[in-house]
C-alpha cells in the first residue's frame, strides 16, 4: 500500500485521518497480485492525493475507511470503468460528501 500528496495542492481538512490509515494498516496476507489506484479530490475539486493498494483486501478496507470519513466515491455503483482525472486512470475517485 502506498500514498502520496501532490505538491502545491491543498488537502482536505480530514487528510490527517486519511494518512493515519496508512500508518495503522498492514495487510497480514501480503496484499495481492492486482494493484488499484484511488484518488482523493479536495474541496475545490482538485486531485491532491493518490493511493495504491495491493489486492482486494487493502482496496476494500481503504474504500470503506474513506467512506467512513464522509467522502463520496465518484465511480458509479457496479461500474467497471476507470475514472481518468488529470491524465491519470483511477479505479475509484473520492470527493468530499
Amino acid at each position: 500500500m502506498d500514498t502520496r500528496l501532490l505538491d502545491g495542492v491543498a488537502p482536505l481538512a480530514c487528510d490527517a485521518d486519511i494518512a493515519a490509515f496508512f500508518q495503522d494498516e498492514d495487510d497480514p496476507f501480503g496484499g495481492g497480485i492486482e494493484d488499484s489506484r484511488i484518488g482523493v479530490l479536495n474541496d475545490a475539486g482538485q486531485l491532491y492525493r493518490i493511493m495504491t493498494t495491493a489486492g482486494m483486501g487493502e482496496y476494500v478496507r481503504l474504500c470503506k475507511w474513506l467512506e467512513s470519513l464522509g467522502l463520496r466515491n465518484l465511480r458509479p455503483m457496479n461500474s467497471t470503468a476507470n475514472i481518468v482525472r488529470d491524465g491519470i486512470s483511477f479505479d475509484d475517485l473520492f470527493t468530499p460528501g
